[in-house]
């Protein structure tokens, strides 16, 4: 069994299209173990996110990703010109697929262009990550807040 063969058969749990190409360890996440995954329809390239959730961190996955999903369903409401970040559902439709070993996966569209800087180096970096979190929360500042579930006690705070 090649290492990422338990893996390939977690990706067939969700409803990617095409064939599967290529599986790789993804960025340098300290929560969860995130994975690029490559497909192909026809000769057209997709790409995703693949990540065995840390539900030792979080303690009900399926909140948080009510929580992301609230999020994203109201981002798209208040923008709807713009592209978003999308939960690639598992083959029976939900948002997470819970394995027989216990572990909670969850998928992502690949968000082409994107990159996380570990460090900012340079201040214009420093000032583009705030201008876009700014964005993030003005556009957020529509959203009730009731309607999302405390995840951790206080950690928003």
């Amino acid at each position: 069994m090649t290492p990422f063969e338990n893996i390939k058969s977690i990706v067939n749990e969700f409803q990617v299209p095409g064939e599967l190409e290529s599986i790789e360890p993804f960025g340098s996440g300290h929560i969860h173990d995130t994975f690029h995954i490559r497909c192909t329809i026809g000769v057209d390239p997709c790409q995703f996110v693949l990540q065995k959730f840390n539900h030792q961190v979080f303690k009900n996955p399926s909140q948080v990703m009510e929580n992301i999903l609230s999020v994203i369903h109201h981002i798209e409401q208040q923008t709807p010109s713009s592209s978003y970040l999308q939960v690639i559902p598992t083959q029976s439709g939900q948002s997470l697929f819970h394995s027989n070993s216990g572990a909670y996966w969850r998928m992502f569209n690949y968000v082409e262009d994107s990159f996380a800087l570990e460090v900012v180096e340079d201040p214009k970096d420093a000032y583009e990550g705030a201008l876009a979190f700014g964005n993030f929360i003005d556009v957020l500042s529509t959203l009730d807040v009731q309607s999302l579930q405390e995840t951790i006690p206080d950690f928003h705070h």
